[in-house]
């Protein structure tokens, strides 16, 4: 079996090459050269035409240099990438891959792995900073060591003879399993349901394609490629080795990489993109190539191959070639650019520098030498410090080009010393005495590959050279420019009895032979219809004669001459032969060339073309009165059926036709016949002579033509601007604009054009009868199917059947989060679940419009419902100036997306609609359960609101949700650190959009955060409110690391948010309103956020005194950070302080402080600090006699602490010292005690006490005594040292 890769090149049958001996060539290659039977044969060692530089035991060289992925990103991913400037096309690249499959292949040793390491944060391989990420690779096949050179000799698994080995196999077996024993043709890929594609057609030149191959080569594809052509061939040389070159196989010759194109394009034999649609490279391999190739032919890819230019060969990779080429382990996405520079120096590669010295090129000495790009000589000094040291994978594609070669020096100098060698080496080369007959040799270098194309494919037409793209798409229909030709049959046809039309081609030229039997002017034209038409008007010239007039129709009318027009008359030889003969009223004659070269005249080609035709007749003729009311019949009908039927129906439809995947084609197909009833109705207008230039009516008709004519055009250039890039939206949505008034005003002006028409018949008598009908008849359709739309509409607003989206299978909000964090780019709108990955691309809003959809509700944005006024008219007279005044509420980046989408994008959209969403509410997680739910009641026993149960009972109907992403204006942003600290912290408030909405936190919650970057990744992170109650919005005290959340927070006006999400509970399960009797709470830094959510919340939900109005629980707070200007949240922690009536101790530390008037402790949290500052822990074993609780906890942590920390000990001499003492807010002394100077780290959190319920938080602690403890592993060992029981995370 081969790749489909190859199979999609098999264009021809195989005959095996043979001499005038009969001698048959191996399939192996074995024998070629009778001195040097293995030359050139499968197993043969490369040869190197470079030196090795391997490292040490044949490691790889170039390990200092760079890492391959992120000079990939650097350099290869530069865009864009450039079209090249010759015109070649992708064939060219095509070709490449096909002959370097030919004629060499470097077997891969899977038990030596070479990975690359994928840098941390790479937007596609480790969007999540994981730095775990690598692409496979592994080390080249080696069949011995050359201990000399200290270098590997890897073997040649193919032939390196242009043999066709690609397609036929390099042995027996697998050539035998291919063939089909008929004709030399092939069995072609065997398909994965073990049965045959269609087999490949055979020509009648069987045994052409095994010689075509080197000859094609040579001529034109050598020249093409390097500029130039070989050598002339003096014969074969028996002393040339053909063998492959190592560095040509891995590095020259990958120069396809760089050409290849993002999209594989599929044409018709007319030039237009398949059905199908065109191709994306990452779908254009394996199995999937196979699977188009099956459905929709292997012609469309070929045509496609010569129409479109390739990429330019230089440093500018396209995204597919880098990121998404499915070629790694089960179909993982691969980056050639990063493979081609690890394999390079995989295989001992030396610099650029020293390759271009083997190949006897000058040494590049600067950046400004390697290459012209300013860009890429910026990159290449950033990335390697010294031009000595550039990976040759590198260098060789970043070098200039010279003179008409499309690689650099380097890469020219290798492919044509290889070439020459795979000519000169080959003993069956066709040229070689006895290979083939003089008659043969002469036959087959005029057969080329256009020849092969035709002679085994559907295709009739192809060019002779391929590799060069053609600009004409009607060639694959017409072939190239006709010839001059003789003999033609004449041709003729004939119109309603009255106009008949002859012709003859002969030398280039065509000659007309125009007869009628009417008694005015006659005429035909090229084209549609009349605008746009080469136009031959014939009418007597005054003098009885009847001249023809080479014309261009171009409305409005009259038509006028192309000399008048700015063309030239092109007509030759004209005579009027009426007399000459009996049989017509009136015969004219003319010629013109086929192709004129005026851009007033269309050229005249070998196919059908479309043709009118016009006549009148004479006022005078006894005819005229018949005439006219046939062509006035003909006139008042189709403005009639136009403007009364067609027109409210084609208007109908695009406004409420519920069928999304036809209503456009019938709204064309309705509006295109208007078009032609308009036309025909001006032509009958102008060819019966009834229409007076003066008139209203005649005016009006001027317009009608006109406007519809115009909203035509204007509606298909909006269809196809709208398929093509994002970057012709705004000419789209103009073009759509034009269509949609220019239409509208269209049918407005044609009824009233069809009102003054039907005033003019008849007499005055019936005239009136006549306007009756019309005004009736007019206006019944349009407002039936307006009331019946209407009715529809409602009927179906809101159906999913109302879009054919009624069977889609159901998804949960949680399954959308869950696959849009493992890449997936769905969107949501309107309940429907879709899958826009394929068309970020071709958005027309452009990419990061889409990006900042995914995974969230969208139909705001998609329906242009973004209620700004909401936003806008926000006040607070009780808290000043309105939240607008202190940061623009409305996010300008965020209004932009919104946008009302028209029918067609509906229809668009639908095409990538996977699922439907379920929208049964799901409640949030609560640590209660259900037999706790009937006893959260609205009003406890002392009459206070429950807010356990607010938060539970309003979750159906809330401004921000659980299970799902919304957008929300940040509306607050105030620093509230002191300037000398080291990260500033801000109060950030996240405003809903009615400032009545509330929502209720319990301890434990949070909120995830969510923005989308510019290269469409998702990034998350999770922030606790500082309080249970958030009405209007909610406020996070957030501190601002520099990292992407926080640098995205400072600079934007919305953000993206859902919660309150419950990870671990922090409630007392065994309390009615789940509070702590007593609470020891340990923070760090912004850890102090869910410690101020834990203290409100038992403040809000506790029991107090009946007398002192005291809360029934105490909590005991200790508050760490590095220094003093670090402190935050002061304000809020007084506040408490206050509502807590001295149920609530706070006691700061630092860890250093420059002031002596700190009212806290200063060090580092130790044993003693936690006995002294937290809720005592219960020992569960008395102490020893004579000794306290205390004493033996001291006594034990002590010797435990020391073993473990090296302190010097807890006593008298301990490292801490107290700055001072801090008065509570109601005049009492709060505890304080002392701590080791140790620098302990809290990052983890702990919990202990007799009560096992607890939680954690990174940067946080909070400890219980009845009771949970929070904080980091250090801080929780000491905790179980003094006896705590109970630690928990959070």
């Amino acid at each position: 079996m081969v790749p489909a890769t190859s199979a999609a090149l098999a264009l021809a049958p195989f005959l095996v090459r043979a001499v005038s001996t009969f001698e048959t060539q191996a399939i192996d290659g074995t024998g070629n050269n009778i001195a040097h039977p293995l030359w050139g044969s499968t197993g043969d060692a490369f040869i190197r035409s470079v030196p090795p530089a391997y490292g040490p035991d044949q490691t790889p060289a170039g390990l200092e240099r760079p890492n391959a992925r992120l000079v990939s990103n650097a350099l290869f991913g530069l865009s864009p990438a450039f079209l090249n400037d010759f015109g070649t096309s992708d064939f060219l690249t095509a070709w490449g891959v096909y002959v370097h499959l030919d004629v060499t292949f470097v077997p891969k040793n899977d038990s030596e792995p070479f990975p690359i390491q994928v840098p941390q944060y790479d937007p596609n391989f480790d969007p999540y900073g994981t730095n775990k990420s690598i692409i496979p690779m592994s080390r080249a096949s080696f069949i011995s060591v050359d201990e000399v050179t200290n270098s590997r000799v890897m073997a040649n698994a193919f032939t390196c003879f242009l043999d066709g080995s690609a397609l036929y196999g390099n042995s027996e077996q697998a050539m035998n399993e291919l063939r089909s024993y008929s004709r030399g043709k092939l069995k072609s890929v065997e398909y994965a349901n073990g049965a045959f594609p269609p087999r490949i057609v055979g020509g009648q030149l069987d045994g052409y394609f095994a010689f075509s191959i080197p000859n094609v080569n040579i001529s034109p594809y050598l020249p093409t490629l390097t500029g130039g052509p070989l050598p002339v061939y003096s014969g074969y040389n028996p002393d040339v080795n053909p063998q492959i070159d190592l560095f040509f196989s891995q590095v020259a010759y990958i120069y396809g990489h760089t050409g290849l194109n993002q999209i594989i394009q599929r044409l018709d034999e007319t030039g237009k993109t398949i059905q199908t649609d065109n191709l994306l490279l990452r779908d254009s391999l394996f199995k999937n190539l196979c699977d188009e190739v099956l459905d929709s032919g292997m012609e469309p890819i070929l045509r496609g191959f010569v129409a479109q230019r390739d990429n330019e060969i230089d440093t500018r990779l396209v995204e597919d070639v880098r990121n998404n080429l499915p070629l790694g382990p089960n179909g993982a996405p691969f980056d050639l650019a990063a493979i081609g520079i690890q394999r390079g120096r995989d295989l001992g590669f030396p610099d650029y520098n020293s390759c271009r010295a083997a190949f006897n090129l000058t040494v590049v000495k600067n950046w400004e030498d390697l290459t012209n790009d300013t860009e890429v000589q910026n990159v290449l000094a950033a990335l390697y410090q010294n031009i000595s040291n550039l990976d040759v994978s590198v260098g060789t594609f970043a070098e200039s080009h010279i003179g008409n070669s499309l690689v650099g020096p380097l890469a020219q100098a290798s492919i044509r010393e290889q070439f020459q060698r795979l000519r000169d080496g080959d003993r069956y080369w066709y040229e070689n005495d006895g290979v083939l007959t003089d008659e043969e040799e002469q036959d087959f270098e005029q057969f080329g590959l256009g020849d092969l194309v035709t002679l085994n494919t559907n295709i009739t037409y192809y060019p002779g050279n391929p590799f060069v793209a053609i600009t004409d798409l009607s060639y694959f229909l017409n072939g190239p420019e006709m010839q001059a030709q003789t003999n033609y049959i004449a041709s003729s046809v004939s119109v309603l009895g009255v106009l008949r039309l002859s012709w003859n081609i002969s030398d280039a030229q065509i000659s007309f032979i125009f007869e009628s039997n009417s008694t005015g002017w006659f005429g035909f034209g090229l084209g549609n219809d009349m605008l746009n038409s080469d136009i031959y008007f014939c009418n007597d010239n005054g003098f009885g004669v009847f001249e023809v007039q080479d014309s261009w129709s171009n409305l409005p009318l009259p038509i006028q001459s192309d000399v008048v027009q700015g063309g030239q008359n092109n007509i030759l030889h004209q005579a009027d032969l009426t007399k000459a003969q009996n049989q017509s009223l009136r015969v004219v004659s003319f010629t013109r060339y086929l192709q004129t070269g005026d851009q007033l005249d269309y050229d005249i080609t070998n196919s059908q073309m479309p043709v009118i035709f016009a006549y009148s007749h004479a006022v005078s003729s006894g005819n005229a009165s018949s005439g006219m009311s046939s062509l006035l019949i003909l006139h008042s009908l189709s403005m009639y059926i136009a403007f009364v039927a067609l027109y409210p129906l084609g208007i109908y439809v695009a406004r409420y036709h519920h069928n999304m995947a036809m209503w456009l084609p019938i709204h064309t197909s309705l509006l295109s016949s208007v078009t032609s009833n308009v036309v025909v109705a001006g032509l009958t207008a102008i060819i019966g002579t009834f229409g007076n230039p003066e008139s209203l009516h005649y005016k009006f008709g001027l317009g009608v033509i006109t406007l519809v004519c115009l909203s035509t055009a204007a509606g298909y250039i909006a269809t196809k601007l709208y398929s093509m890039h994002y970057r012709y939206s705004g000419l789209a949505y103009a073009a759509r604009g034009v269509h949609k008034y220019s239409g509208l005003l269209a049918y407005a002006v044609g009824l009233v054009d069809c009102y003054l028409g039907v005033s003019e018949l008849g007499d005055e008598a019936t005239r009136v009868y006549y306007q009756i009908a019309f005004l009736i008849t007019v206006f019944i359709p349009p407002i039936a199917l307006y009331v019946y739309g209407e009715r529809q509409k409602q009927r179906l607003h809101g159906s999913k059947d109302f879009m054919g989206l009624n069977n889609l299978p159901l998804f949960k909000w949680e399954d959308v989060n869950q696959r849009v964090s493992l890449g997936a780019k769905w969107i949501v709108i309107d309940d429907i679940i879709y899958d826009v990955k394929k068309f970020i691309d071709r958005h027309p809003g452009g990419p990061h419009a889409l990006h900042q959809m995914i995974g969230v509700d969208a139909a705001f944005a998609f329906n242009g419902r973004y209620r700004r006024n909401s936003l806008l008219s926000r006040k607070n007279s009780r808290n000043g100036p309105s939240e607008k005044a202190l940061l623009g509420r409305v996010d300008d980046s965020l209004e932009e997306l919104v946008y009302n989408h028209s029918r067609y994008a509906r229809n668009l959209l639908a095409s990538f609609a996977i699922a439907t969403l379920s929208r049964k509410t799901q409640k949030r997680w609560s640590m209660f359960g259900s037999q706790h739910h009937s006893v959260a009641s609205t009003i406890n026993d002392n009459g206070k609101e429950n807010l356990v149960a607010q938060s539970e009972g309003r979750c159906l109907k809330k401004p921000v949700y659980v299970d799902r992403f919304m957008h929300f204006i940040i509306a607050h942003k105030k620093v509230i650190t002191q300037p000398k600290a080291r990260f500033p912290v801000y109060s950030i408030r996240v405003a809903f959009e009615n400032e009545e909405d509330e929502v209720f936190s319990q301890p434990g919650d949070s909120y995830l955060f969510q923005f989308v970057d510019n290269m469409g990744r998702l990034v998350t992170r999770s922030y606790t409110p500082t309080a249970v109650k958030s009405k209007g919005g909610v406020d996070f005290m957030i501190k601002m690391y520099n990292g992407e959340m926080t640098n995205y927070l400072m600079k934007s006006q919305s953000i993206r948010m859902r919660g309150p999400i419950s990870k671990k509970t922090l409630l007392n399960p065994y309390s009615e309103f789940g509070t702590w009797k007593t609470l020891g709470l340990i923070a760090g830094g912004s850890g102090i956020t869910p410690m101020l959510l834990i203290i409100d919340y038992h403040i809000k939900n506790c029991i107090r005194d009946a007398v002192t109005n005291k809360p029934n629980f105490h909590i005991h707070l200790l508050y760490s950070n590095v220094d003093e200007a670090d402190i935050f949240a002061t304000a809020e922690l007084t506040n408490l302080e206050v509502r807590a009536c001295g149920a609530l101790t706070v006691t700061y530390i630092v860890k250093t402080t420059e002031s002596e008037d700190f009212a806290g402790i200063v060090g580092s949290i130790s044993p003693e600090i936690i006995l002294a500052t937290m809720p005592k822990p219960q020992l569960q074993q008395p102490g020893k006699r004579g000794q306290s609780a205390g004493s033996v906890q001291a006594s034990s942590l002590n010797r435990n602490w020391n073993k473990r920390t090296g302190n010097q000990g807890i006593g008298e001499d301990a490292p801490y010292r107290i700055n001072s003492k801090r008065e509570s807010v109601d005049g009492r002394v709060s505890e304080t005690s002392a701590s080791t100077a140790d620098d302990m780290s809290l990052s983890t959190i702990v919990v202990c006490g007799q009560v096992t319920v607890a939680a954690v938080q990174q940067g946080s602690e909070c400890c219980f005594s009845d009771r949970p403890i929070l904080m980091n592993v250090a801080v929780g060992d000491m905790l179980r040292s003094l006896g705590y029981q109970n630690v928990v995370t959070l």
